[in-house]
């Protein structure tokens, strides 16, 4: 049988859950709450009308139910450009194979347009979700996550990368898109990327060091992951900067992307909700 929806759980993306006798597929992965039912809330779920032999994804892991909901008041449009497949040089650059990188694209581009269609028509949204972006065109509620040496802020990027969704940094100033770090050095160029938004009020960054514990630090934001183990929004500072990147379970540090290396942190702070 298919799991029925409860709050209080964390649903990744995938998830296909139970509720007042539909089947809803979860579209961006979340903590879930008592006043954010599948029926409700397009942005994280869509009706799933697939066949149901079994149990459809087992909640990631329980980490706390938020406890309030964040409202917007502003609109805001759906991105201007085109989110075509970007051309075969970038997809060898990125060391995906076509179909991997169109499968994340299109799963993204579902999730942004679920999420913009959401916020723009009054309905709940959660308080931050993952959206696609191109080059330097950042949505006007894009999440700071931290800043240059100069003082240029740095938004929170994540992108598929080696079979895996990694999370970096993007700036406005950088048209050529995000940057990441992997395998011990910088990757940049990757103009195709999704990018956090949501309500700066709704979300705090917590002082960590080693191993970040999923159970030690409740409504961890999750950014990506890496042969099935999940990463966590990190920030660090770094060369009189402030640098986005990844926490992975299980490493005794967060990896920062600076000077076309890849650089481990043992001091950072993670992102978690309020």
């Amino acid at each position: 049988m298919t799991q029925c929806w409860e709050p209080g759980v964390y649903y990744g993306v995938g998830t296909v859950v139970e509720f007042e006798g539909r089947h809803f597929e979860v579209i961006q992965a979340h903590t879930s709450q008592s006043d954010w039912p599948p029926s409700a809330v397009p942005a994280l779920f869509r009706v799933h009308q697939g066949h149901h032999h079994g149990h459809q994804g087992q909640p990631q892991q329980q980490y706390g139910q938020p406890q309030q909901q964040y409202g917007q008041q502003q609109q805001y449009g759906q991105p201007q450009q085109q989110y075509g497949q970007p051309p075969q040089q970038q997809q060898q650059q990125q060391g995906l194979s076509g179909a991997a990188f169109a499968m994340w694209e299109t799963d993204a581009r579902n999730r942004t347009n679920h999420y913009f269609n959401a916020l723009n028509s009054g309905q709940p949204v959660p308080p931050v979700a993952w959206v696609l972006a191109t080059g330097n065109s950042i949505p006007a509620n894009a999440i700071e996550g931290g800043r240059e040496a100069d003082g240029q802020p740095l938004f929170i990027a994540r992108v598929w990368h080696e079979n895996g969704i990694h999370v970096g940094k993007v700036a406005r100033s950088w048209a050529s898109g995000a940057h990441i770090s992997f395998g011990g050095r910088e990757v940049s160029d990757l103009r195709t990327y999704e990018i956090l938004v949501g309500n700066p009020g709704a979300v705090r960054w917590h002082a960590t060091s080693g191993q970040v514990s999923p159970q030690a630090i409740p409504r961890l934001v999750e950014g990506g992951y890496e042969n099935s183990n999940p990463m966590f929004i990190a920030q660090a500072s770094h060369n009189g900067g402030v640098h986005v990147g990844k926490a992975p379970v299980g490493h005794n540090c967060c990896y920062i992307a600076f000077g076309g290396k890849e650089i481990g942190i043992g001091n950072y702070s993670v992102l978690v909700l309020n």
